[in-house]
């Protein structure tokens, strides 16, 4: 297993109402996402959280449009 410490990166955004909403990006590095089998044809996945850790896998059927 492959460990890497990363920052996550905060956005604000203001909606019409002037309501503030925060959302949060983490920088995955390419080659863990090439190893996943992802490419920008096939970009879905599915994740979990159980409250304390984040699970991310390859969508596949799971995540039909």
């Amino acid at each position: 297993m492959e460990t890497k410490c990363k920052k996550i990166r905060f956005s604000k955004s203001t909606n019409k109402t002037g309501s503030i909403s925060y959302s949060a990006n983490v920088v995955l590095p390419a080659s863990w996402v090439r190893e996943m089998g992802l490419s920008k044809e096939d970009k879905d996945v599915v994740i979990n959280f159980d409250g304390r850790k984040i699970i991310i896998k390859k969508g596949g059927e799971k995540c039909l449009n």
